[in-house]
Formats: structure tokens, C-alpha cells, sequence
């Protein structure tokens, strides 16, 4: 009785191999058992974002010099800004392109109210953040009370909030952001490398990262993404998410503006439109679905950085914006296919099984 039991423990043991042997999701863990803790949602844009440095130290090693590097974090953080809004509308199962307008209608509203009315950089800030906070609501209100489709609310939002930009400043704002504020935001720096919109970035990105994942806010951000009607059925009040999910990628665009406007000194008409796809693709590459639900802020942060530099590398080739407009298409259908760091970790698995000696089938049976 005993070397029957022991038997039939042999082949399930062995059957459950055979069958991570099929599917990919033991292969070299035997060898290497580090590699069965390589998994979550950090591995594919880690991985993207490791190669690209490395293909970029080959290719192009002025890209990741320190002064390339420290642009890197600064205009990474700038994207991961937008990034990160975007990534909560898309965990409630939205989508946001009125992105761009918001943040050119932010950028020439803070520079014209700090410049012209000599309010002060804490007034503007505020006008700034509640005029965004407005195009959000609308989102949001467009999409649960209207129900009408976030991409034609989104965008018809965008196109008012355009519209606004350009009775503001459609020749061009003509008066400056103060040199003390473009200082602040530009060249002020933390231990020689780590500018204010670098810091407010990390602080934001740390921030929703802790809210989605240990509060029951956050759970119910998650929820509401991951399927509307069981969230509904819990007594969780979905619109109501979905309209904070609106509003919370509007303030972060605003926060975006206002950095640009910093940059810029005199924002133009255009000041917005380079980061609505970039920002749709950092957040796909950080592994989040469009159709909602998990997803992870730091992952997208690590997504905004990849494309920031793989721009970086194509300007270093003096790349056309054509060009860098197919490289964004192409990125993002490819990080749509590779959403998440599961089909990574299943290739990386494959590939070792080249090098792996795995227990032959039903090896066990009988010993003992």
C-alpha cells in the first residue's frame, strides 16, 4: 500500500511537470529558482526599458550620457505626469484624449494670469487646477450621465477646451512666465539631478500606487474598471468613480501645462498635442489593459521613461516627426499585444527550456 501511494504521488508530481513543461510556466525554475519569482507587472516594462538603454549605449552612447540622462528623468517625468492620469481612466474603463487641449488651455491660462494680472504663482496655480478640474467633470459627466462614448465625449470636450485655448492665445500669449517661476520648475534641483516636476512625479506616482493598492478607495477604483455591473451589485457607486477618474487625469494635465508653460516661457497653441498618444503609450507598455481594472502606476511611470527615451534615440539620428509619429504607432500596437508581463516571463521561460534539463516523465515512478 505504501509503494502505491508513493507511486500515485510520483505521477501527479510528474504529470504537473509535464504540463508546466506544455505551457511554459515552470520551464528552468529547476535550474534557475529565481526565475519562478520573475512575474507582475513590472517585468515587461523593466525589460523594454533595460534593453532600450543598452541598445541605446551601442547605438547611440551620447543618448545616455549624464546630461542625457538627467533630460531623461526631467521630460520623462513630464510624460509620466499625463501618464498617470491617463492610466486611472483607463483602470475605470475610460479613455481621455482631451489630454492634449487641457493642457495647452492650462499652459496659456497660467501664463497669462501670472504674467497679466500679477495675481501671483499660488492664484494662478489654483485658476489653473479648477479650470481643469471643469474639463474632467465634463468628461465624466459626459460619459455616465449623457452615456455618451468616451472617445466622442473626450474629444468633444478636447475640442471646447480648444476652442477656449485659442480665444486665449491663438497668435500666441505675449506675455512671459516670470523668470522666478520658469527657474523653479526648470532648473531647480534636488541633490544636482532631481528637478521639482521630477519630485511632484514620483510623489504622485508613489501616491495612486499606495491608494489603489492598500485603501478601499483604490479597490473600488479597481473594481469599477474590472467589471461596472458587479461593482454596481456590491453597492459601490461606479459613475461616481468614473467621473473622479475624468477628473483626476484633468488636474494631472493641468499640472502638466503649467510645467510646459515653465519650458516654454510663452505657450503656444500647440504646447499640448506631443502627449496624447505618448501618454496612451506609456501606459499600455506599463501593462494596463484599455478594457479597465489592475494596472500599475509605477509600471506606467517606468513606461513613460521607455518612450521618453526611445524619442531621445530617434532624435539623436535627427529623426522626422513622421518618423517619430510611426515609432508611437508602432509601439503602442505592440504594447497592446504584449500588455502584460506575463507573455514575457512565458518567452523568457521558453527560451531557457533550451538550456534546461527537466525530470524526465515519470522518472520517479516506482523509486522508493
Amino acid at each position: 500500500m505504501g509503494n502505491e501511494q508513493k507511486n500515485r504521488e510520483a505521477v501527479n508530481q510528474t504529470d504537473a511537470e509535464a504540463s508546466d513543461h506544455r505551457d511554459g510556466s515552470n520551464v528552468g525554475v529547476q535550474a534557475w529558482p529565481w526565475l519562478g519569482k520573475v512575474r507582475g507587472p513590472f517585468v515587461a516594462p523593466c525589460s523594454a526599458f533595460v534593453l532600450l538603454l543598452a541598445a541605446s549605449a551601442v547605438i547611440a552612447p551620447s543618448s545616455v550620457a549624464m546630461h542625457s540622462l538627467n533630460n531623461l528623468l526631467y521630460f520623462g517625468s513630464i510624460l509620466g505626469l499625463v501618464a498617470l492620469g491617463q492610466f486611472i481612466v483607463i483602470i475605470v474603463g475610460g479613455i481621455d484624449l482631451s489630454v492634449a487641449p487641457t493642457i495647452t488651455l492650462s499652459g496659456i491660462l497660467f501664463a497669462k494670469v501670472v504674467g497679466d494680472s500679477g495675481l501671483g504663482v499660488f492664484t494662478a496655480t489654483a485658476v489653473v487646477l479648477g479650470a481643469s478640474l471643469m474639463i474632467g467633470l465634463l468628461n465624466g459627466l459626459s460619459v455616465t450621465v449623457l452615456r455618451v462614448t468616451p472617445l466622442i465625449a473626450t474629444l468633444s470636450v478636447g475640442a471646447l477646451a480648444m476652442g477656449v485655448a485659442y480665444s486665449e492665445g491663438g497668435t500666441g500669449v505675449q506675455v512671459a512666465v516670470p523668470d522666478s517661476v520658469s527657474h523653479f520648475l526648470t532648473n531647480r534641483t534636488f541633490f544636482g539631478a532631481i528637478s521639482v516636476p521630477t519630485v511632484a512625479w514620483l510623489a504622485a506616482t508613489l501616491g495612486v500606487a499606495w491608494l489603489l493598492r492598500f485603501t478601499v478607495v483604490g479597490r473600488r477604483f479597481v473594481a469599477t474598471g474590472a467589471s461596472a455591473p458587479a461593482a454596481r451589485a456590491l453597492g459601490i457607486r461606479v459613475e461616481a468613480y468614473k467621473v473622479a477618474g475624468y477628473m483626476s487625469c484633468a488636474f494631472f494635465a493641468g499640472l502638466t501645462g503649467i510645467v510646459l508653460a515653465a519650458v516654454a516661457l510663452q505657450p503656444g497653441i500647440s504646447l499640448g498635442d506631443p502627449y496624447l498618444l505618448p501618454s496612451l503609450v506609456a501606459v499600455i507598455v506599463g501593462g494596463a489593459p484599455f478594457g479597465g481594472g489592475i494596472g500599475s502606476a509605477i509600471a506606467t511611470a517606468i513606461g513613460a521613461l521607455f518612450w521618453t527615451q526611445l524619442s531621445a534615440l530617434a532624435l539623436s539620428f535627427n529623426a522626422s516627426y513622421s518618423i517619430q509619429l510611426i515609432l508611437e504607432a508602432v509601439v503602442l500596437a505592440g504594447a497592446v499585444a504584449l500588455y502584460n508581463a506575463g507573455a514575457v516571463t512565458f518567452w523568457l521561460r521558453a527560451a531557457l527550456r533550451k538550456f534546461t534539463v527537466l525530470p524526465r516523465p515519470f522518472s520517479q515512478v516506482g523509486k522508493g
